[in-house]
């Protein structure tokens, strides 16, 4: 079962290279018609083709450095932003102190004090 799908991927990968030298072919062809530019697809296509090693190219690495170093100061917001924020934040608290004053306002009445002696049965 197994060695079917690989034989397949290995047949499918044969066909692929196969149109995509045809391609390259007929790419050739128009680029020597039009006056003999290379495109950045061909560029792209040989330098992938070229690499045989794995990973993130070194160029990649000196990109990320560079972004490390690249650092970021403090945001900045601006006062419409921090009123916006006040007012919302004063919206919560009042509606947070209504609730708890509903609470306390419909919790039942405390019973008084009761003695600790019963009364006398009469």
């Amino acid at each position: 079962m197994k060695s079917d799908v690989l034989k397949e991927f290995a047949a499918l990968r044969a066909l692929l290279e196969k149109e995509r030298k045809q391609l390259q072919e007929r790419l050739n062809t128009i680029n020597a018609v039009l006056g003999g530019q290379t495109t950045d697809v061909e560029k792209a296509v040989a330098a992938l083709s070229s690499r045989k090693s794995r990973g993130r190219p070194k160029a990649a690495k000196q990109v990320v450095k560079a972004q490390k170093a690249k650092k970021r100061g403090p945001r900045k917001m601006s006062e419409a932003a921090k009123a916006r924020i006040a007012a919302a934040q004063k919206q919560r608290w009042e509606r947070i102190r209504a609730q708890k004053a509903a609470a306390a306002g419909a919790a039942p009445a405390a019973p008084a004090e009761q003695s600790a002696s019963p009364a006398p049965q009469g």
